[in-house]
């Protein structure tokens, strides 16, 4: 949804992020841009909460993320956030709540 279909990753065996394929061209993880680094950390989170239970998920917590995602990206891991917290918990903590608005379903607790 966001990188489009022609997106793979490679995995170590740590589970971290080595490399990332998109159309065919391969990009270390460190010599991506901050955002790319974001979004395909935060892809990583949520499949591996969805792997510890298919069902219920396992909380994930995120803090004032996305913070170098435009804004067509950001609409698109909105998506993802509303969809995967359909079966996981998924707790977004931030001082921009206009960013997340289109998050499908989320129940929004102010603290202010």
């Amino acid at each position: 949804m966001i990188f489009g279909q022609g997106l793979s990753v490679e995995i170590s065996e740590n589970l971290e992020i080595v490399s990332r394929t998109l159309d065919g061209r391969t990009v270390a993880f460190d010599a991506l841009s901050g955002g790319t680094k974001e979004q395909l950390a935060l892809i990583g989170r949520l499949a591996v909460a969805t792997l510890v239970d298919a069902d219920a998920g396992a909380p994930v917590i995120l803090d004032d993320a996305f913070g170098f995602s435009d804004e067509q990206r950001l609409a698109a891991l909105n998506v993802i956030l509303g969809n995967v917290g359909r079966t996981s918990q998924v707790i977004l903590l931030t001082c921009q709540p206009d960013r997340f608005a289109s998050i499908g379903g989320a129940e929004t607790v102010s603290l202010g």
